[in-house]
């Protein structure tokens, strides 16, 4: 009971950051050796904490970004049963654009949602317009 409560405690502390961080949509939760689900941040931190786990275990969690449905993040995770989830590294993704990794000491390393999009370069609207030296 009391070892339920403290994984019930540590879920909460990694929902609340991803959550100030406004990362709000549905998550995949991948372990080695454990089943995929997807859902909310809570229903899979609670599927997950319900498996017994033992030592440190590596997790892959995915969402995309809130308003844009083609950018992809991944979160990389270790867990331990007395130290709580521990975000190693964010991987941002968009098709047709290298990958973005950010290494993660603390939470506040964690970019906020609103700020991936401008990560990808977007055109210019007169760039249509400009052929070899400027002509018109």
């Amino acid at each position: 009971m009391k070892q339920e409560k403290r994984g019930n405690l540590l879920a909460d502390k990694l929902r609340m950051l991803l959550n100030q961080k406004g990362y709000r949509r549905r998550f995949t939760l991948r372990a080695i050796g454990r089943r995929q689900c997807s859902g909310e941040i809570t229903e899979c931190l609670e599927q997950f904490l319900g498996q017994q786990c033992s030592g440190i275990v590596s997790l892959e969690l995915e969402t995309m970004a809130p308003y844009n449905d083609q950018i992809t993040c991944r979160f990389a995770l270790d867990y331990e049963p007395d130290k709580g989830f521990k975000i190693k590294e964010l991987t941002v993704g968009k098709p047709g654009y290298p990958s973005r990794t950010f290494p993660c000491a603390t939470g506040q390393d964690i970019p906020g949602s609103m700020s991936l999009e401008g990560l990808f370069k977007k055109p210019k609207p007169w760039e249509w317009n400009m052929k070899g030296k400027y002509r018109m």
